[in-house]
């Protein structure tokens, strides 16, 4: 089943949603009597969902939708033919989430769309092809500058141009597109249906070799189960037993799972009292329930429901809240958990059942840390959740701040709600509950019992602040670090939860003083708004044949089979006879001696075929910058030391573990730079192109800017992970190599003696950028800084900024399949029996002998970014960009643009998201998809527009072509250059205007802490006390503006790249 991906089982086993979904069909439960005929449609991640939990269920993949061999589905037509695959390897699930969507609303608002599409990864693309192809079902318009206006993007005067009529917007014909007919779409399977009556009543058991799985169908089935079984987990979406039990080796032998028991989903409502859920509704359900409650009930009586949907919309992704329960959700109390510091505030209450009878448990914050007073027997059964309404004058909010927008664990986040005495502004009742701040959800009791009686103005919130501060501490091990960060949001969300309930008092009674005007931007959140913009490139000559794909914007040659799940990749391949597998063994020191290697309990166990270290390699072992295996010592964790193999992966892991090696640490241990540079360790040999004496040019020069510029690193990300298929052959020592690497160059073997096959290219946007010229780039400082003034005076608003940066890149490859077929057809054929060579074209200079040319085949574009940063949270939304690139003559302006917003989103993440962070023994803390963070759908701008310069002469390439690749990557800097613009404008308001440095990448911590403000100064003043933290007090500034203003809204900058590719 080539359409369900083995990284879908590595991405996923912790909790986070990936790309490879599977669409499921089940009978639905409501109240206490099942519906006859009535079915639900819903996305789960394949990776989590046991197979017992199918019983009854209709499944259905990507290949059950439509293939090459039957006919191809809408969906998957319309993501191939609107350019939505590049590598492919995202595809599968991309197009099992829009489908499912559409089996549930056949045309579907993009406020769906984008929250569909949350849970949902991609490396390559960039989302808006993805996007585009799936408003394509949606009724409302896909234009991206109507906006209400009822005007068309393309008849605005900004993308007006002379020759109008040489330039095509379009990159696929819509018209062309398969319709969609519900009618043709799979019913149910009506045994399905009978098996699902018959089996209304019966406990079904399914009995494996170590594990009993258990399915009770009635509530006093459950309960005598957990008599007999008290301490086996109840398991509804599998989404938090699961990863523990294959991750963390969690074994149990019995599990029980209530998820077709009718009590645990019913749904109540107490027209006086409040809303009564199931603690078996999904919290897509969940969802569901309380946005009808909001459209029908009064506004202050839906406080808590309106707070419950804001996390739900971006709590994990689409797939996920499918699959997690409500009740699941709030037994594990994790740190992070998003709801329950909300369903803690609002008053809620947990109604248990048992044998012995039922009980009410208060979801307070005893509960929530655990209290053994507060919390369940093993014999007692969450069965629902009552949720109050709120009262009149009573306010509840919900606060949020993560790596990016949807789908990430929170770094903090608040529930918060607030009753005053009826007809004024004296607090009655207070209570705050924060997460992610300590190992449970943590309330700021005291403090709120202090601050009752107290009215409702400035002088309150200066006293809340600095009381939530000394009685909510957070300890140096919290998990992921950023204490003050995480003390920042804390009272950060303080300020914006006062405003807000200021704003409702003004509304409610207009004698209460209304939110002054600079702070009127902190009362809105960023939107999930869906992603547009425009794609311009030169049409072809009205002569050229119809039949002539040249700078035609064609689908590429795998486009359907990536769509259908039919490309089959290296995971993919079926296994054969006699075949092995390897596990590596690393090394968990940085630098050390290799002692010994004990490998003899490894190879006690099953299937173990041998271990395989540096003294079994024949030939060379790797290269003197990189070993294949560590030999005698190695240099960093993570290093192999050894492979083990077996007649399973599973096996050859499971014995992984059991090798033993024995190390001796040495010195030096180089992590940073500055550990290389304090020990001289550098690579390679300086080179230098002098000309003039600089020590007496640094004597007379008029200026002289000093600094140091740290960048970040990123991780690939992987969609497909690094794997080779090889299979020796019978004859002259001959292998056949399946290999997903992006060099096969280096499978060090004789390339006469092997086959590489490539069938299915894996195209993924790679971090080569070499050589960077800082001190020539400074040159044009000046001449940049006018263009800023210009720019500032003439177009922005005194709020905007704007940013200027040149770049250049090298020769890169053309991308996807389809170039290359393109290439392949050139009309000039070499024959080379005679010469037995062919020479190519000579690209590039040889700087020692002075020959050659020195740009021949460079790349140059530009960017320009507009964002808009919230100084309170140092979140950030990317509001447009516009890039232009020179390709020449683009060979398929659909893959060229594609090509170029897939590397400029992944720009986006490496300046602006991700962030690779190491212990000091050099432990990559940010090594899953839970801790590292690439952009997702919402993270790409709002509107996004692409051109193509109109082509020119380049006479040593092919058809003037040239290969963009990764080229576009640096533009996504012109975002986190706007972001700088934005930070200066914020610190200029409150007087700060001296030089400040802001490394890459700017993470939400590192924008909001140098936005300094009265809230870091009081985090900096009170962590003063307790600790001397001397790097954050110098490069933050902390102390320079005791007495500056409150940190108050958003900022708004534009940056601009010029990529000359450097």
């Amino acid at each position: 089943n080539s359409g369900q991906k083995l990284a879908c089982i590595i991405l996923l086993l912790r909790k986070i949603v990936t790309d490879i979904h599977i669409y499921l069909e089940v009978m639905s439960i409501y109240g206490k009597k099942i519906i006859a005929l009535c079915y639900w449609h819903y996305s789960v991640t394949s990776c989590l969902v046991p197979i017992c939990s199918l019983y009854g269920a209709a499944v259905t993949t990507v290949e059950g939708i439509g293939s090459t061999k039957t006919r191809i589905h809408p969906v998957q037509e319309r993501i191939a033919k609107g350019h939505g695959t590049q590598c492919g390897f995202c595809t599968p699930g991309m197009v099992m989430s829009i489908y499912t969507l559409l089996r549930n609303h056949l045309q579907p608002s993009t406020e769906q769309l984008i929250e569909t599409l949350g849970g949902n990864l991609c490396r390559c693309t960039g989302y808006r092809p993805i996007v585009e192809s799936g408003k394509s079902f949606s009724a409302e318009s896909s234009c991206c500058q109507m906006k209400g206006t009822g005007e068309c993007c393309l008849d605005q005067e900004e993308h007006e141009s002379e020759n109008k009529s040489d330039v095509c917007t379009k990159l696929y014909q819509e018209e062309e597109f398969l319709p969609l007919d519900p009618t043709q779409e799979f019913i149910f399977p009506p045994e399905l249906m009978r098996m699902a009556e018959e089996a209304r009543k019966k406990t079904l058991v399914f009995q494996g070799e170590r594990i009993t799985w258990i399915s009770p169908a009635t509530l006093n089935d459950l309960l005598e189960l957990k008599l007999q079984y008290p301490q086996a987990p109840l398991v509804m979406g599998n989404t938090f037993v699961g990863p523990n039990m294959k991750f963390k080796d969690v074994f149990h032998s019995v599990i029980i799972s209530p998820a077709r028991i009718s009590e645990l989903n019913v749904v109540m409502i107490d027209a006086n009292q409040g809303l009564t859920i199931g603690a078996g509704c999904s919290l897509a359900q969940v969802k569901e329930i309380l946005t009808e409650m909001v459209l029908k009930l009064p506004e202050e009586k839906t406080q808590t429901y309106q707070a419950l949907l804001k996390h739900l919309r971006t709590l994990a992704g689409q797939q996920i809240r499918n699959m997690a329960s409500l009740g699941g959700h709030i037994i594990s109390r994790l740190a992070a958990s998003d709801l329950n510091p909300v369903l803690g505030v609002g008053n809620c209450v947990l109604n248990l059942v048992s044998k012995e009878g039922t009980q009410q448990l208060p979801l307070n914050d005893h509960f929530l840390a655990g209290s053994p007073d507060a919390n369940l027997t093993s014999k007692q059964v969450l069965a629902s959740v009552f949720i109050p309404f709120s009262k009149k004058w009573e306010f509840v909010s919900a606060f949020r701040q993560a790596q990016r927008q949807q789908n990430a664990l929170a770094i903090v986040n608040s529930g918060m709600r607030v009753r005053f005495k009826e007809g004024t502004n004296t607090i009655m009742d207070l209570n705050i509950l924060y997460g992610g701040v300590g190992s449970v959800t943590v309330s700021a009791k005291k403090s709120c019992q202090q601050l009752i009686g107290r009215a409702w103005n400035e002088e309150m919130l200066d006293e809340a602040c600095r009381l939530v501060l000394d009685e909510v501490t957070i300890p140096g091990s919290s998990s992921g670090g950023m204490v003050e960060y995480k003390r920042t949001l804390m009272i950060s969300f303080l300020f914006k939860f006062y405003l807000e309930v200021l704003q409702d008092l003004n509304v409610r009674d207009p004698r209460y003083p209304d939110v002054p005007n600079k702070f009127q931007s902190v009362l809105e959140d960023f939107p999930l708004t869906i992603p547009c913009g425009t794609q311009a490139y030169e049409c072809v000559d009205s002569h050229q044949p119809p039949q002539d794909p040249v700078g035609r914007p064609v689908m590429h040659q795998s486009g359907i089979k990536h769509a259908s799940g039919e490309a089959i990749f290296c995971d993919d391949m079926p296994a054969i006879d006699e075949e092995l597998f390897l596990a590596v063994v690393t090394s968990t020191r940085p630098h050390a001696k290799i002692i010994s290697i004990d490998a003899s309990e490894a190879l006690a166990l099953p299937g173990v075929v041998d271990v395989i270290t540096a003294q079994d390699i024949p030939a060379q072992n790797g290269d003197e910058e990189e070993r294949l295996y560590a030999q005698d010592e190695v240099i960093c964790v993570g290093q192999i030391v050894c492979t083990v193999a077996a007649d399973s992966y599973f096996h050859a892991k499971q014995a992984a573990k059991k090798v033993n090696i024995v190390y001796e640490d040495m010195e030096p241990v180089i992590v940073t730079i500055k550990d290389a540079v304090s020990h001289k360790s550098f690579i390679g040999s300086e080179k230098k192109l002098e000309q003039g004496n600089i020590k007496e040019a640094f004597q007379t020069v008029d200026q002289i800017i000093e600094g140091e510029v740290h960048m970040g690193g990123q991780e690939h990300f992987y969609m497909e992970t690094q794997s080779v298929l090889v299979i020796p052959k019978t004859e002259d020592k001959e292998m056949e190599i399946y290999v997903s690497s992006q060099d096969a160059a280096l499978v060090q073997v004789g390339s006469s003696r092997i086959i590489i096959s490539c069938e299915f290219e894996f195209v993924m946007i790679a971090a080569k950028n070499k050589d960077s010229v800082i001190a020539q780039t400074c040159l044009c400082l000046n001449v940049t800084r006018l263009i800023v003034l210009f720019l500032r005076r003439n177009n922005l608003p005194d709020n905007h900024g704007v940013a200027c940066n040149p770049v250049i890149f090298s020769l890169v490859g053309l991308g996807l399949l389809f170039s290359g077929v393109i290439i392949s057809l050139f009309d000039k054929i070499y024959f080379i029996f005679t010469t037995g060579y062919f020479r190519g074209y000579k690209a590039d200079m040889d700087w020692v002998k002075g020959e050659g040319d020195v740009y021949p085949y460079f790349v140059y574009g530009a960017a320009c970014s507009e964002v808009e940063v919230d100084c309170l949270t140092g979140a950030h939304k990317n509001i447009r960009t516009d890039i232009v690139m020179d390709a020449s003559f683009s060979i398929n302006p659909a893959i060229d643009i594609g090509q170029i917003e897939g590397a400029f989103t992944q720009g986006v993440g490496l300046y602006t998201l991700e962030e690779l962070k190491y212990s000091p023994e050099g432990v990559l803390y940010t090594r899953s998809p839970n801790e590292y963070k690439i952009p997702s759908i919402t993270d790409i701008p709002e509107e996004l527009n692409v051109s193509l310069l109109t082509s020119t002469k380049n006479p040593i390439a092919i058809y003037s072509s040239k290969g963009l690749g990764e080229s576009g990557m640096f533009l996504g800097s012109s975002v986190f250059f706007a972001i700088h613009d934005a930070v200066t404008a914020a610190r200029k308001e409150r007087g700060l205007t001296e030089t400040f440095t802001m490394s890459s990448p700017a993470t939400p911590e590192l924008i909001r802490m140098i936005c300094v403000d009265k809230f870091t100064d009081l985090v900096w003043s009170s962590f003063f006390f307790f600790s001397v933290y001397v790097f954050f007090a110098t490069s933050f500034s902390c102390y320079q503006s005791l007495l500056c203003d409150f940190s108050v809204g958003r900022r708004k900058a534009v940056g601009v790249s010029v990529n000359h590719n450097l």
